[in-house]
């Protein structure tokens, strides 16, 4: 009972809920005129009137429901059922309690999945995400119920019974009555209107636990790939392949290398910025396209790069990939076809299920994942310089093959995705002085910044570097409180989606070009499929090349609801984000929101966003559920399913604990 009071005023009490439950008290007190009593404990019981639900069910609903059970099932059974849902409610609170501080919502069990799947895979990381103080108070109250289970049931006796029944119990009892029954039947006094202060916390606590999908009723049943295509475009206003693209082919034969940075928000790495202390992607920057407003489609990694591979918005890995032989749309395919190697270098990647089954139906024939050693923390937990040699354990991999394929005039396309910037950042600089959040990062980028510096070095000695694309770009930005106190919670924000994005095309650009306009992970891989001169299947794209100054008018899409419990869009240089959580549209010029740019519930403008938002969401989910298909005869150029590859550790010295100062 007070864990789901507990909860209702952690969410009364968040910042941007705060002024808005404090601007409906003002409102009801300047509507007031005379000057009662009761007029003057109004405001008083107006604030105890958002907790009037939340009164009624634990002080009066569970109880009796409880009372009820006890009084009819056996003695040991009436106590146990009690310290069974007390387990039950303490547990899933906390769970709930941890997403709330951190993202702003509560969360399903899809995500309780996900990070359980994620803290089994790293244990030494849990710590990082869930507060030692709250494990251990949890594990007391937990502890505390099985004993009071256990007395209950152990000591139960006619001498209990008697002391029940005696005048002192009675009064105990008609005290408590009196004490829960005053402040919940006050909570209802107020004729206040409805307003989501008012909903339970209870029912929003397991409502996201078992929320289900809205069936897809935007979308006719049936309809084909090309279909939903032509549905996409009408909505979205997308743009097709450009019919006479000016770079078109101009980088077939070239190699490709994609750097992935973890958690680079553009907000502390912008490329289109100065970049004295990044001089080796200041170099790139030269001879590269630089978008000055690209956007991640998640503040996820796994379908963030989805994105990046497909040029699908995609969803849950774990939902999409649920069979091994998988296979999705990628460009990495026709490179695959034309006889390029393809992998994926991950840092301690050591990949979930889910995840193998993605990165192999995007078309990798295989990935590397150099781990710590038996005694070693996990890359999050570990000092910076661990984490470092576990970067440089992969990206040695990497060169190591990059070398060999041009030995062998092989082309390859390698993605390399360091993780020492993961958030929360470390502080590299070791000198005991105060920084900020901004400057860590700064310099754990920094330190990146050498990687890069090391994949121009190798290419240049293998002769290929004047026939690679690189492209650099950040997976997302900051994602939850730990990592950032600032970030606003329950929100769509720039923080957590603009993201940097450089391609450096040697010989096809002479200088660097900036693109204005606003683009998406979705749309990187059109561009280089253009640039290759690759054909990709009818209706297996949903992004446009970034240089056309047709994607200014494309609506685009933000996805943060299984985290932030919101998604966004942008549309004709405004930014709208639906907080389903709440239930709330949101309008501004930049993406970014708070309580002043609240959209009335019954404005036109709340109408036509969630409506676009939800036929967004259902063509999305029908159109890749039917692109990520089992390999069939005609697509069989796609190549054979890719085997992981494990890493030899003899053959590199960086993998075992070797560390190499710049």
């Amino acid at each position: 009972m007070a864990a789901i009071l507990y909860l209702k005023l952690k969410l009364v009490g968040m910042a941007e809920y705060t002024e808005q439950a404090q601007a409906l008290i003002a409102t009801r007190v300047a509507d007031r005129s005379d000057t009662s009593l009761l007029s003057t404990l109004a405001p008083y019981l107006d604030q105890l009137s958002f907790f009037r639900a939340d009164l009624f069910v634990s002080m009066l609903a569970i109880p009796a429901c409880l009372l009820v059970a006890i009084r009819f099932l056996p003695t040991r059974l009436s106590a146990w059922l009690p310290a069974a849902l007390g387990a039950f409610v303490t547990i899933v609170f906390y769970i709930q309690r941890q997403a709330l501080v951190n993202t702003g919502v509560f969360i399903g069990w899809d995500a309780i999945l996900d990070a359980a799947d994620w803290g089994l895979m790293r244990p030494d990381d849990i710590s990082l995400y869930l507060s030692p103080g709250g494990l251990i108070r949890t594990g007391l109250l937990l502890f505390t119920i099985a004993l009071l289970a256990f007395a209950a049931g152990r000591f139960r006796s006619e001498a209990a019974a008697s002391f029940l029944s005696s005048t002192l119990a009675q009064r105990i009892a008609s005290t408590l009555v009196v004490l829960i029954a005053v402040p919940t039947l006050a909570a209802w006094l107020p004729a206040t209107p409805k307003t989501w202060l008012h909903t339970s916390g209870f029912s929003r606590v397991l409502g996201s636990l078992f929320e289900t999908r809205s069936a897809d009723s935007a979308v006719a049943s049936g309809s084909s790939s090309l279909e939903l295509q032509r549905q996409y475009r009408a909505l979205t206003r997308a743009i097709g392949p450009p019919a006479n693209s000016p770079y078109r082919g101009m980088a077939a034969g070239y190699n490709l290398v994609v750097v992935v940075l973890e958690t680079a928000p553009a907000k502390v790495l912008d490329f289109s910025g100065s970049l004295e202390n990044l001089p080796n992607v200041s170099r790139l920057k030269k001879q590269a396209w630089v978008t000055t407003n690209h956007y991640s489609t998640f503040p996820n990694s796994a379908p963030a790069l989805f994105s990046l591979m497909s040029s699908f918005y995609g969803g849950d890995p774990r939902r999409l990939f649920s069979k091994l032989d998988s296979v999705a749309p990628s460009f990495l395919h026709g490179l695959r076809s034309a006889g390029y190697r393809t992998a994926l270098y991950l840092p301690n990647g050591a990949l979930n299920n889910a995840g193998v089954r993605m990165y192999r139906a995007v078309g990798f024939d295989s990935y590397h994942h150099p781990s710590p050693g038996p005694n070693e923390l996990t890359v999050w937990s570990a000092p910076w310089r661990d984490r470092e040699r576990l970067d440089r354990a992969a990206l040695s991999i990497m060169l190591d093959d990059i070398r060999a394929a041009a030995t062998e005039s092989s082309p390859f396309a390698a993605v390399f995705w360091p993780q020492m910037s993961h958030a929360p950042w470390v502080d590299v600089f070791e000198d005991g002085k105060p920084r900020t959040i901004a400057d860590r990062g700064l310099g754990v980028f920094a330190k990146v910044d050498r990687y890069i510096g090391d994949i121009i070095q190798t290419l240049e000695q293998a002769g290929t570097l004047d026939r690679t694309l690189i492209v650099l770009t950040g997976d997302h930005g900051i994602r939850v409180h730990k990592e950032d106190p600032s970030l606003p919670l329950g929100k769509v924000d720039a923080y957590s989606f603009h993201v940097p994005f450089l391609l450096y095309a040697p010989g096809i650009l002479d200088q660097t070009t900036q693109i204005p306009w606003l683009t998406s992970h979705i749309d990187v891989g059109p561009t280089l499929a253009d640039l290759y001169g690759l054909e990709l299947p009818p209706a297996s794209t949903q992004g446009a090349v970034m240089w056309d100054p047709k994607l200014a008018s494309r609506t685009t899409f933000f996805w943060a609801e299984q985290l932030h419990g919101s998604v966004g869009l942008h549309r004709d240089g405004t930014f709208l984000m639906w907080n389903t959580f709440y239930d709330r549209v949101y309008q501004n010029s930049t993406l970014s929101f708070d309580s002043s740019h609240l959209v009335p519930n019954d404005s036109k403008l709340y109408t036509e966003t969630t409506e676009l938002l939800r036929q967004m969401q259902s063509i999305n989910r029908r159109w890749i559920n039917q692109e990520i298909r089992t390999p069939r005869r005609e697509i069989t150029a796609w190549g054979d399913q890719p085997q992981e590859r494990e890493i030899d550790r003899t053959r590199h010295p960086s993998a075992t604990g070797a560390h190499r100062e710049e």
